[in-house]
């Protein structure tokens, strides 16, 4: 970079600007860097939330099998505590590990329902239904 007392110049004399011009100019391409910034970000952490709610489905899915059969082996469970009480012999009830572990906190419900959400709106109105019906797990 040459200097003069009155004009700044960068390879070629004819691109010569003095100092408000090159502030200007550095001030310009600062601000489009951090705009370029803030939208990689934006894309990068929307990406990341898609592929969170992607996982937790995923989980969520891979689940199902073993939920079920401990809400059936819970059911069981239940219907021999059930007929033991009417005949007077105690018969204490074991929940399934499954039911202890808390299942639903396991899973990230927000990742779920955002999954739910922007994938499977058919579906969603049977995914809410579970939370609540969930109450009997927590």
């Amino acid at each position: 970079m040459n200097q003069n007392s009155e004009h700044y110049y960068l390879i070629f004399e004819d691109w010569s600007m003095d100092p408000n011009q090159w502030s200007i100019l550095i001030d310009s391409i600062a601000v489009m860097l951090a705009i370029v910034g803030v939208l990689i970000g934006f894309f990068m952490y929307r990406k990341q939330r898609k592929d969170k709610s992607k996982d937790a489905f995923g989980f969520f899915q891979s689940s199902l099998p073993e939920l079920i059969e401990s809400i059936e082996e819970a059911i069981v469970d239940l219907k021999e505590f059930n007929t033991s009480l009417d005949l007077d012999r105690f018969y204490n009830p074991i929940l399934s590990a499954s039911l202890n572990d808390k299942f639903l906190t396991k899973i990230n419900l927000v990742h779920l329902n955002r999954y739910y959400h922007n994938s499977k709106k058919e579906k969603l109105s049977n995914f809410k239904q579970l939370l609540i019906d969930s109450n009997f797990f927590w």
